[in-house]
C-alpha cells in the first residue's frame, strides 16, 4: 500500500473516524461478551470480521464514482444517534433494543465510509463481512427466550424417548430429566440450547467465507441449527446415561468437559461439513488479488471535512454522557438498600452454597440463597445477588422467574399486581406469581433493581421509564436482584403476600 503525501489528510481522517467508531462499539459489547457465557464467542467476532474484509479487499471491484454525496448524508446520520444512545445505555445497560440501535449505526456510518471509498460496487462487496458483528449482538429477549427454551424442551424430550428405549427410567419437568437417581440439567434449566448462537455465527462466517450464494448461506444456517440440536442431545444423552449408570459425582466430573466438546466441536463440524460440501458440490470462486493503492487523484476517500468533525462529536458525546451522569449524580441523603439480615428471620434458617454451574450462568458478584420454615410451617427459598459495576449485563434480566421455573418443571398460573415495599424514602417494586408443582402452589416475589451513586431504584419496566431513568441522569452502578418462594399446605395469595411484606420490613437492610 502507497500512500501520497498530498493525500494523507483524507487517509487520516477515514483511519481515525474508524478507529473511534469501531472503539466505541468494542467498549459497550465487550463486557457483554466478558459476562454473558451464551454470547461469550463475539470476543472472537472482530478478528473473523477483519480476516473476512482482508479477503474480500483481494478481488474488490473497480470503485464507482457516483453516489458519493448519498453516502456521505448516511455517516452522518448514522454518527448522530450515537450520543443519545450512549446516554440510554448509562441507565439501561441491559436494554437490548437500545444495544441494536447502537450496533446498526455503527454499521450504517462503517458502510457510509466503504460506499464513499469505492461507490455503490465496494459497499455491495463489503457488506456481507460486516454484517458478522452484527451476529455477537445479543438477541431480542422476544426472540431468544422463546426459541432457547423451546428448542431445550425438545433436546429434553428426545433423550427422555432414547433412555426409555434402552430401559432405563427417564421423564421430562420442563428442562429437566428426572431419573430414579435425580436430575439432570438442574442447574442449567434456564440456560437454553448451548453454543445455538455461537453455531448460528459460525455458519454465517463461512457461508461467506467459502463466496457461496444467499440461498446456500440460508441452508446453511439451518444446518448450524440442526447441528446444535443434535450435540446439545449428545451433550444431554451423556450426562444422562452417566447420572443413571454412575451417579451424581461422575456427571460432574464430566459435566464441563463435555459442555467444552459441544462449544467447540459445533464449530469444527460445521467447518468440515462446509468444506467438504464446497469442494465435492460447490464450484470454487476464482480471487483475483489487486493492488491497493491511495494515489492522489483517486477522489473516492471520505473527506476530512467531514469525518474530522464527524470524529470530534463522537469523542465529545463520550465525554458528554459521562458528564451527563456526573452531574446528576445524587447525594446521599437518598437511602440504598445493601443486604438482608437474615439473622432477623429464623433460627432454623440455612444458608446453602450456590452451586458453581450457576455461578458460571449468572456470573454475579455477591449471591446467598437459604432455607427456612416459618411458624406456620411455610417453607421458604430466598435468593439474593449483587452485579457490580462492570458487571450489569443483558443476561441479568433474562433469568427471571417466569422464564427459568418453567424451565425447572414449574406450571405458571398467574401473575398478581405488583407489591411496592418503601422504607425511609426508599421504594422498591416486586413481581408477584404463582406457579404449581404436581399438587403444590409456589408463591414467587421476585425484585430487581439499580443500584445508583447514593440512591437504589427499579429498573425500567417500559421504554418510557428506561428513557426517564437516562434524562434524570441514573446512571447503573450495579444492580441487586431478591427472590422469595413461598409455598405450604394451607397457604394462600393473602397470607403469602402478608408473610413476604413482613420479610420485607424485618430482613432488609437501608443504609443512609
Amino acid at each position: 500500500m502507497r500512500f501520497d503525501a498530498q493525500n494523507k489528510w483524507p487517509i487520516i481522517a477515514n483511519l481515525l473516524f474508524l478507529v473511534v467508531l469501531w472503539g466505541g462499539f468494542l467498549r459497550v459489547f465487550f463486557p457483554e461478551w466478558q459476562i454473558n457465557e451464551q454470547y461469550g464467542y463475539g470476543l472472537f467476532v472482530p478478528f473473523l470480521c477483519a480476516y473476512l474484509i482482508y479477503l474480500r479487499s483481494e478481488d474488490r471491484p473497480p470503485p464507482d464514482k457516483m453516489w458519493r454525496g448519498f453516502f456521505c448524508v448516511f455517516i452522518i446520520l448514522g454518527t448522530l444517534p450515537l450520543l443519545p444512545l450512549q446516554v440510554i445505555l448509562g441507565a439501561n445497560p441491559e436494554w437490548r433494543l437500545a444495544l441494536w440501535l447502537y450496533a446498526v449505526c455503527t454499521l450504517v456510518a462503517t458502510m457510509a465510509v466503504v460506499g464513499c471509498w469505492g461507490g455503490w460496487p465496494w459497499f455491495r462487496h463489503y457488506l456481507s463481512s460486516f454484517i458478522l458483528m452484527l451476529l455477537a449482538v445479543p438477541w431480542p429477549t422476544f426472540i431468544e427466550n422463546p426459541l432457547t427454551q423451546n428448542l431445550m424442551r425438545l433436546v429434553a424430550r428426545v433423550t427422555v424417548d432414547a433412555m426409555n428405549l434402552l430401559g432405563y427410567y427417564a421423564e421430562p419437568i420442563g428442562n429437566l430429566i428426572q431419573l430414579s437417581n435425580g436430575y439432570v440439567g438442574v442447574e442449567e434449566a434456564c440456560s437454553g440450547v448451548r453454543s445455538l448462537q455461537s453455531t448460528l455465527m459460525a455458519a454465517y462466517f463461512f457461508g461467506v467465507l467459502f463466496r457461496w450464494a444467499i440461498h446456500f448461506r440460508v441452508i446453511l444456517i439451518f444446518v448450524g441449527v440442526l447441528v446444535s440440536l443434535i450435540l446439545n442431545f449428545g451433550r444431554t444423552f451423556s450426562l444422562t446415561i452417566l447420572m443413571a449408570t454412575r451417579g451424581p459425582e461422575a456427571m460432574n466430573v464430566l459435566h464441563d468437559p463435555i459442555g467444552n466438546v459441544v462449544s467447540y466441536g459445533s464449530f469444527a463440524v460445521l467447518f468440515v461439513l462446509t468444506w467438504m460440501v464446497h469442494r465435492w458440490f460447490l464450484r470454487g470462486v476464482s480471487i483475483r488479488k489487486t493492488y491497493w493503492a491511495f494515489g492522489k487523484r483517486d477522489p473516492n476517500l471520505g473527506s476530512p471535512w467531514l469525518l474530522f468533525p464527524t470524529t470530534v462529536y463522537f469523542i465529545l458525546a463520550s465525554m458528554l454522557a459521562w458528564y451527563w451522569y456526573a452531574a446528576s449524580a445524587t447525594t446521599s441523603a437518598e437511602r440504598i438498600l445493601s443486604d438482608v439480615d437474615w439473622r432477623k428471620i429464623s433460627y432454623d434458617l440455612k444458608q446453602e452454597e450456590i452451586p458453581p454451574t450457576v455461578r458460571n450462568i449468572l456470573r454475579f458478584s455477591e449471591g446467598k440463597q437459604a432455607v427456612w420454615r416459618d411458624s406456620g410451617n411455610v417453607h421458604w427459598t430466598a435468593f439474593f445477588f449483587y452485579w457490580q459495576p462492570g458487571a450489569v449485563s443483558s443476561h441479568v434480566t433474562v433469568h427471571r422467574p417466569e422464564v427459568c421455573l418453567p424451565s425447572a418443571g414449574f406450571r405458571f398460573e398467574s401473575s398478581g399486581a405488583d407489591i411496592k415495599w418503601e422504607q425511609q424514602g426508599l421504594e422498591i417494586e416486586f413481581n408477584t406469581y404463582v406457579f404449581r408443582m404436581a399438587d403444590r402452589r409456589y408463591y414467587v416475589y421476585f425484585g430487581i433493581w439499580d443500584s445508583i451513586p447514593g440512591s437504589a431504584m427499579p429498573i425500567g419496566s417500559d421504554w418510557r421509564d428506561r428513557l426517564q431513568h437516562a434524562w434524570n441522569g441514573r446512571r447503573v452502578e450495579g444492580r441487586y436482584s431478591l427472590q422469595i418462594v413461598l409455598t405450604g399446605e394451607h397457604l394462600n395469595e393473602a397470607s403469602a403476600e402478608r408473610r413476604f411484606k413482613d420479610f420485607l420490613e424485618r430482613a432488609l437492610i437501608v443504609d443512609q
